[in-house]
């Protein structure tokens, strides 16, 4: 059984049926449009590795289904609109009427047709995103009010999307802008929309969020360099808390921190706030106010930060 990853840049949410018409010319915000023959027909590509079951629920759940292909235009099409995401490898759709055990899914950068593979074989369990698609007519919403007021709820543009275990869906944003981490703080807080120095549920998330920024800083794992700010502050038992989110808990030693990390209690110069390594997506302990210049070309160079906003399953965040 696969662990849920990362849920990016995607809508997450319950739709009207007015939202949610796919006769309409032009698709809801996140879903591209391929036409043919006077139909339309909206998909929307999310990055993260799930299960066919937990991807065919996450489609529903904001008013879709697992998207089908029918024309080599309409993949070619998906092809691409993945691509702009800079998603890589395979991509799993709706196995249809399949009634055994097989998932269908496209490899993006390929020119072939679309592969069926066992859906418990290692190619399955590898796809890196999957395709939802609106149906021709719109499923039920689930919320109390029957959905009359239910509306997308969405991460920006460029965002990174990240679907929790507790529902809530959170927007990640990198920022390149090498600061101090009180700095970063005070940014993050400035920006609309509640943004906070960034906390994570776990390594995936943090992985989710680190991926971006290697394509950011256009660098690949084995030689990205530099850390990223984020909301973790040392407290006084000596161990890390999310500055911002309590219901994270404590950071401690097993949590993703990197080999020999956190190791500011050792030093003369305190090292009270939580960094993240670009490459790894490991953390370190770094002191809050480092001189800039002194770490840059180095391996703690600070090269920005991350700030990161809550929404639940009803709010909307247009912008």
């Amino acid at each position: 059984m696969i662990v849920f990853l990362t849920f990016l840049t995607s809508l997450l949410a319950l739709c009207s049926s007015q939202e949610l018409d796919p006769s309409n010319s032009t698709c809801p915000e996140h879903f591209s449009a391929f036409t043919k023959d006077g139909i339309t027909r909206c998909h929307n590509i999310t990055l993260g590795s799930y299960s066919y079951d937990e991807a065919d629920r996450l489609c529903r759940l904001s008013g879709a289904v697992l998207s089908t292909v029918s024309d080599p235009d309409e993949l070619l099409m998906l092809r691409k609109e993945a691509n702009l995401q800079s998603i890589e490898g395979n991509v799993l759709l709706n196995r249809g009427d399949n009634t055994n055990e097989t998932c269908v899914l496209f490899e993006v950068n390929s020119e072939g047709p679309v592969i069926e593979v066992d859906c418990d074989s290692e190619v399955t369990q590898g796809a890196k995103a999957f395709a939802c698609m609106l149906p021709e007519q719109p499923l039920a919403c689930t919320v109390e009010d029957g959905g009359q007021s239910c509306k997308l709820v969405t991460c920006p543009k460029g965002q990174v999307t990240y679907y929790r275990k507790n529902g809530h869906l959170v927007c990640h944003k990198v920022i390149n802008k090498p600061t101090t981490w009180p700095d970063a703080e005070k940014e993050c807080e400035e920006m609309e929309n509640g943004y906070k120095l960034a906390s994570f549920e776990d390594n995936q998330e943090a992985e989710s969020v680190m991926e971006v920024a290697r394509k950011m800083f256009r660098c690949k794992r084995e030689n990205c360099y530099g850390t990223l700010w984020i909301g973790g502050k040392r407290q006084p038992s000596t161990l890390f808390e999310w500055e911002f989110d309590g219901s994270l808990g404590e950071i401690g030693p097993y949590n993703n921190f990197d080999q020999g990390e956190p190791d500011g209690a050792r030093r003369k110069k305190p090292e009270d706030c939580l960094a993240i390594f670009i490459n790894e997506a490991t953390y370190l302990d770094q002191h809050c106010s480092d001189d800039l210049d002194k770490l840059k070309q180095s391996y703690y160079e600070v090269r920005g930060f991350v700030c990161t906003t809550q929404r639940s399953m009803k709010n909307n965040l247009d912008q």
